[in-house]
Formats: structure tokens, C-alpha cells, sequence
């Protein structure tokens, strides 16, 4: 508090500073990967040993009543189904002072962007162009497949874009990680999901479609740079970069 206030007027609304929730005592936490007004997102260790991600939604916060709260429930129940295949495995969840968290398994590599904007076809030197090419279309046809394998679950996951895929540089398996706006395809949501330069049809929300029509975006972006790490490559530097046919193969 500020020196000159004497008492603390919201004191009776403080919670203790202590937890007595025994998930606390198997956590470990290490740092955020970010912290916003409706919960951060932190990594450590769980049970000494397995590292993970703790996924926090904060009581109170959001339109409607604990949307955050709401989202990371529904983020377990879609991460639950996925059973862990290209997907964090839920390793347990509970409540703690009205805030709910999420533990997750920590799955490790670069984000779509940083991998693209590292070793994508547009940024690689002209000598390994030949392989950069083929990472590239192994990479693409890993996020179809990550894609696909959630719609025969019934999952749409809405959210698809460079900040939430991981690629693995050594094995190029690809990953999603963030679920929380995902939905069971006959939830009837109304709710939208919008990124800059990932855009749809109006008419394609909440559908299948807007799965596949933002992977299309994540393609164009790994071969033209159309993000926030590049430049937006012109026609000759791409034309210089990959021959007609390998493109055609990818499309």
C-alpha cells in the first residue's frame, strides 16, 4: 500500500496468501509465457519431474458470467476428447480462491512463425532451398493431419494460426496448443473468432470450412512470409525462390 494509507479499505476482501489445495504442493512453477486480465499462462514442473503448462482462468472475468473461467473448462473437455494425439495431454485441473487452472502437458518446439521466419523456403539460403521444400510440405501435410484427426473427433478448432502451432525442427510433427475457443461442431456457437490476416467468409464461421480456410492462410504464409516476422514477398522473389511444380504439389 501507499504510505500514507494507514488501513487497508479492501482488506476483508483478500484472500489468504497461502493455498491449501494440495495441487499446489506437485507444482512447480517456473515462469509466464504470458499473463493477461483473464489468467496468465505459466511453465514448470508437476510431480518433480513432467513439464508442464499451467493454464489459469480468472473468477469474474469476461462477458457473460466466468467466461474465462468458461473457457478453460471447455478447453479440458475438447483436450479430453482429443485424447493427446498432436494435442497437450491434460494432466489435471482444479480450483484454487474461485480461479479454475488447467495443467497440461508441455509439448516443446517453435512456433509456426518462428519456424517459418528461421527456416522457411522464403528466408533459407538458395543451397538449401531443395530441402527447405520438402520440410515445408512435410510440415503441411503434419498440420492437415492434425486438422483432419479433430474433425473425425467432431472438434472444431476455430482458432488456427501461426502463434498457436508448434512444429518440432527435429521430427517436424506439428502440434496445436491453444483450444479454448475449439467447439464440438453441433455446440451451435455463435461466437467468432478472429485474427488479422486470418479472416473468413461470415458464412463459414463455426464450420469445418473455417478449419481448412485458415490452414490455406497458414500455406500461403509459410511461402510467401505474409507475417509478422517478414516482409510480404513479391511475385519475383517467389518465382525465383520455388519452381511451378513443387507449389502445385503443395496446393
Amino acid at each position: 500500500m501507499p504510505p500514507f494509507i494507514k488501513n487497508d479499505p479492501f482488506a476483508k476482501y483478500v484472500y489468504p496468501k497461502k493455498s491449501n489445495d494440495s495441487h499446489w504442493k506437485n507444482l512447480r512453477i517456473e515462469g509466464a509465457y504470458k499473463i493477461t486480465l483473464g489468467g496468465g499462462i505459466y511453465y514448470g514442473t508437476y510431480l518433480k519431474k513432467e513439464p508442464i503448462v499451467l493454464k489459469e482462468g480468472r473468477f469474474g472475468i469476461g462477458i457473460g458470467t466466468d467466461q474465462a473461467i468458461a473457457k478453460r473448462k471447455n478447453e479440458c473437455q475438447i483436450l479430453d476428447k482429443l485424447q493427446g494425439k498432436y494435442y497437450p495431454l491434460v494432466l489435471g485441473y482444479f480450483t484454487t480462491q474461485n480461479n479454475y487452472y488447467l495443467i497440461l502437458q508441455k509439448i516443446t518446439g517453435l512456433t509456426y512463425y518462428e519456424y517459418f521466419a528461421t527456416n522457411g523456403p522464403v528466408v533459407i539460403e538458395k543451397n538449401l532451398c531443395e530441402k527447405s521444400m520438402t520440410d515445408f510440405i512435410e510440415v503441411i501435410k503434419n498440420l492437415i493431419s492434425v486438422v483432419a484427426y479433430a474433425h473425425r473427433k467432431g472438434i472444431i478448432l476455430r482458432d488456427i494460426n501461426p502463434a498457436n502451432v508448434l512444429v518440432d525442427i527435429r521430427t517436424l510433427k506439428v502440434y496445436f496448443i491453444d483450444c479454448a475457443d475449439s467447439i464440438f461442431v453441433d455446440s451451435h456457437s455463435c461466437e467468432k473468432i478472429k485474427t488479422p490476416w486470418y479472416t473468413i467468409p461470415e458464412t463459414k464461421y463455426n464450420t469445418y470450412a473455417e478449419d481448412w480456410i485458415k490452414v490455406a492462410w497458414m500455406i500461403l504464409d509459410g511461402l510467401g512470409g505474409v507475417n509478422r516476422n517478414l516482409c510480404l514477398a513479391n511475385y519475383t522473389q517467389v518465382r525465383e525462390t520455388f519452381s511451378k511444380d513443387k507449389v502445385h504439389i503443395i496446393v
